[in-house]
C-alpha cells in the first residue's frame, strides 16, 4: 500500500513503526503509512497476536514517487 500511495500521490511515503499511530518511532507493534511531506497518516494498523512484526528503526521504509525505495531495507514479518 505504501508503494502505491507514493506513486498515486507523487510524493515520498513511509511505512514505519509507530507507538502512537501518528509519528514514526520504530515501535513495530503498530505501524503506519504516512506521506512524509505532509505528515498525513494514510493507514494505521496494529499487529494481532500471535503475529510479530519487526522492521527498521524510526525512519521506516520510504518509497519515492517512482515507487522505488530510497535505500536497501529489510522487513521481516
Amino acid at each position: 500500500m505504501a508503494r502505491s500511495e507514493a506513486i498515486r500521490l507523487n510524493q515520498r511515503v513511509a511505512l514505519c513503526g509507530s507507538a502512537d499511530g501518528a509519528t514514526c518511532d520504530g515501535d513495530w507493534d503498530r505501524w503506519i503509512v504516512v506521506a512524509t511531506g505532509t505528515g498525513q497518516v494514510i493507514r494505521d494498523n496494529t499487529a494481532i497476536a500471535p503475529a510479530q512484526v519487526s522492521g527498521p528503526p524510526a525512519g521506516g521504509i520510504v518509497f519515492r514517487p517512482s515507487g522505488r525505495i530510497g535505500e536497501e531495507r529489510t522487513l521481516i514479518a
